[in-house]
């Protein structure tokens, strides 16, 4: 395997694309002039066979017979022009439409008004016996009298007019399709030299990453998925499918560096687990994130792949075996690791048990469980608008937080009020979505949270989020999302409206309270301690990988 045959646009790409280019190009252009700017002259008694003509219609009576070629029909006529002389015509169904309104008029019983004539082209063919057979049966009166076809063909001609094929539109369509095809051929043309371009400059820069690309891959190290136009290693991400692109894993697991401490911001991070080597748990352990957090839907491989892929509860699980054993080696006492399960309302108490069992005997240092109004399907940004569910919910992980206090932190992910049955992330309040927290997805866009699908911009755009930082995009959104209806409520500087995702699916937009608010539901809020107005949160940011 040569990994810079792949990289590189193959010279093939180049000789087909002139071909495409060059050939039908031509040919289109050949069979446009020569063809379509035939002349054509009006249909008579005496126009000969393959001539190009033209009838003006003013009459047009029932077809008297249907003739099947190629699969296609089309019938015959008695077409009358303007001066009351009949001619045979050939029409497919296209070409009757056009003529359909001159037909009504012509077979009407009753007196309506007359259509104006209408031109058709075609080709004159040379009318066979059988054709004149059926204009004889169609023509036969009740006493069975009719014309002979020597009669018939001094009256219609010899000749007929087979408006199915017209050189015009042949020639246009002939030229739009080798246009087509020329086009394609430029592109590819283009597409080598750009794509040549790239790899020429990648190969520049990037020679000695790609030639650990190649060994590791070689060496059964990474994987080449051909159909996907990707390599992968532990440490590279090597695209070439849709355009050149190398990417060091480093880079996409962090790529704002420099968003640390230092700058005020406490970032955090929800991974799969499937990638986290040694290396890398190493790397973002000793950037000291507030929490790591490893999706583990289930206790074991059979519950957790209601959710997940199959394998997924293995790798997800040796991720979190890594995570714990890496930050013992570096004495991180900063980050929280996490075993972070989705929840929905299906799920009991059993559930929640053998979950808090599986953290204990990963040796993590709390379980956060999602949201429980999130549902299996919450990427949809599905909702739950159970509310009695959701304060169950709220109650059993409350009683859990008190029964292993001594052990494990037990957590929800985020909470209507702060202090609400003191289950809440600390330092979170009420939807923190673009005010506290700012989630970056894999593709670059910036959302209010992981959560909400509103894109606030994308960071392939600015660079860094300092630049996005310095927009007003974070105050058009807090504008958005501003309740004075909830200013006079002594929850607001706790709660704040509350979660935008769930308003919006379940109210439409993101105007109005929370459908799960406390106080809109009677929910006893004794031992709440609602937070100060003028207390300072900490900034968050979000990274899901």
């Amino acid at each position: 395997m040569n990994i810079y045959k792949n990289i590189k646009s193959k010279k093939s790409l180049l000789v087909i694309g002139i071909i495409l280019f060059v050939v039908f190009m031509g040919l289109g252009l050949l069979i446009y002039s020569g063809e379509v700017n035939a002349e054509y002259e009006v249909l008579t008694k005496n126009t000969s066979e393959n001539v190009y003509a033209k009838l003006n219609v003013s009459l047009l009576d029932s077809a008297f017979a249907t003739e099947t070629l190629d699969g296609k029909e089309k019938d015959y006529y008695v077409a009358f022009d303007e001066n009351d002389n009949p001619f045979i015509i050939v029409l497919d169904k296209i070409g009757l439409e056009s003529l359909r309104k001159i037909q009504e008029y012509t077979l009407s019983e009753t007196e309506i008004e007359k259509p104006n004539p209408v031109m058709v082209y075609g080709n004159v063919s040379k009318s066979d016996t059988e054709v004149f057979k059926y204009l004889q049966e169609f023509l036969k009166d009740e006493d069975g009298n009719t014309y002979t076809i020597d009669e018939l063909k001094s009256v219609v001609g010899e000749n007929y007019l087979d408006t199915t094929w017209d050189n015009k539109e042949e020639g246009i369509f002939a030229l739009i399709l080798f246009g087509v095809f020329s086009l394609s051929g430029l592109i590819l043309i283009i597409v080598y030299v750009v794509r040549n371009k790239k790899a020429k400059k990648i190969l520049d820069e990037y020679g000695k990453e790609l030639e650990k690309i190649e060994e590791d891959v070689n060496s059964g190290k990474g994987i080449h998925n051909k159909e996907c136009g990707v390599y992968l290693t532990d440490r590279y991400l090597l695209s070439y499918a849709n355009g050149l692109r190398l990417i060091e894993l480093m880079n996409i697991v962090w790529i704002y560096p420099f968003i640390t401490k230092q700058n005020g911001i406490t970032t955090s991070m929800v991974t799969n687990g499937t990638l986290l080597t040694d290396e890398l748990c190493r790397y973002l352990l000793s950037r000291e994130l507030v929490d790591i957090s490893v999706s583990i839907d289930g206790w074991d491989e059979e519950s957790n792949k209601l959710r997940r892929n199959d394998g997924m509860f293995k790798e997800a699980v040796e991720g979190v075996k890594r995570l714990v054993k890496i930050k013992k080696e570096l004495g991180n006492t900063v980050t929280e690791i996490c075993v972070k399960p989705i929840i929905d309302r299906t799920q009991n108490e059993e559930f929640f048990e053998k979950m808090i069992a599986l953290t204990l005997e990963l040796k993590a240092d709390k379980v956060k469980f999602a949201n429980p109004e999130r549902s299996l399907n919450h990427s949809r940004g599905y909702y739950s608008n159970d509310v009695d569910s959701y304060y169950r919910t709220i109650d059993l992980i409350a009683s859990l937080k008190k029964k292993y206090a001594d052990k494990l932190i037990v957590t929800n992910c985020t909470n209507p009020c702060v202090g609400f049955k003191n289950i809440g992330i600390a330092g979170m309040h009420g939807c923190i979505g673009g005010q506290e927290l700012i989630a970056i997805h894999a593709d670059g866009r910036i959302t209010p949270c992981l959560m909400n699908h509103i894109v606030l911009g994308n960071y392939n755009e600015y660079g860094s989020m300092k630049n996005f930082y310095n927009t007003d995009n974070l105050e058009k959104y807090a504008k958005r999302i501003d309740y004075p209806e909830c200013y006079d409520c002594k929850l607001y500087a706790s709660c704040r409206g509350g979660c935008q995702v769930r308003k919006i699916v379940q109210c439409g937009d993101t105007t109005g309270r929370d459908p799960i608010c406390p106080i809109e539901n009677n929910i006893n809020l004794d031992g709440v301690v609602p937070i100060e107005e003028d207390v300072l949160m900490p900034i968050w940011v979000a990274h899901s990988l």
